[in-house]
């Protein structure tokens, strides 16, 4: 089996399977829903939302604004968390059996690793989308021209997320140490993307973990394609891009390791 054809099945059995999975769209989706709703209207008058440019809400209420500068940060937050439980569907694979034909087969080892984290991406980017649409229900004067840029921007973060979560995935064995893993590392990466607060007030030192982080471009190039933010790093494209590339390149390097590990039956 060619590399293409062996991608495209993986990624068509890792999407028919989502759709067996109805809970994991509520999942994904539910909870940074939850969080806009409480944040955006309990949370508000302790924090004042900064002014961005071309961004006129219907309404001057500071609730309307600190919940219109969340969503970007809600719909990284989906792609975190869908990224994430698409990637469990690895540890299943292989302790089903099913990576040991895979890897078994003659398909290289770049298109099991990219046919596993398509998929992810692929969800993880429309149920971001879903999120993104909250901007126009705050503020349906918007343009919609800089719709293409939020998606591709939420498509190259869900590739680099995915990446990484496959790359944990292939050296964990459990899902309930899988998680645990991925609170540690890809949380905070949310949490210190400005999502909820912008870093202008942190500290020089948090001030530049912040700036540094993939997650922030991804949230800024999001927020500048909705008018939640004025803009964006110079090196936030080049940036985003190189992440995806790193992930990506991270699944295939840990599907390998996993090979030679386990003497070339397990993925």
């Amino acid at each position: 089996m060619s590399g293409m054809a062996a991608c495209m099945a993986l990624t068509m059995r890792d999407l028919k399977r989502f759709m067996r999975q109805p809970s994991r769209i509520i999942a994904a989706i539910g909870t940074p829903v939850l969080v806009w709703i409480f944040a955006g209207s309990g949370l508000s008058r302790s924090f004042v939302a900064p002014v961005t440019e071309g961004a006129t809400l219907a309404s001057n209420n500071p609730d309307m604004q600190y919940a219109y500068y969340l969503v970007p940060g809600m719909a990284t937050m989906v792609v975190l968390f869908a990224s994430t439980m698409a990637a469990i569907t690895l540890i299943q694979d292989r302790t089903s059996g099913f990576m040991q034909s895979v890897v078994a087969g003659p398909a290289p080892k770049w298109a099991i690793a990219f046919g596993k984290a398509l998929p992810c991406a692929i969800l993880a980017t429309m149920q971001g989308t879903i999120v993104l649409a909250l901007a126009w229900v705050l503020n349906p004067s918007q343009a919609l021209v800089g719709v293409p840029m939020g998606i591709a921007a939420l498509a190259l973060t869900s590739l680099g997320i995915s990446g990484i979560a496959l790359a944990l995935a292939a050296r964990i064995d459990s899902v309930a140490g899988f998680h645990g893993v991925m609170n540690l590392v890809l949380l905070p990466m949310w949490l210190l993307s400005g999502a909820l607060f912008p870093p202008e007030g942190a500290s020089t030192w948090l001030a530049w973990v912040v700036r540094l982080n993939p997650m922030t471009w991804a949230t800024d190039l999001v927020g500048a394609s909705v008018g939640a933010r004025n803009g964006a790093e110079p090196w936030a494209w080049p940036g985003t891009i190189a992440f995806a590339m790193l992930g990506i390149a991270l699944a295939t390097a840990a599907v390998r390791r996993r090979v030679v590990k386990d003497g070339g039956v397990r993925a």
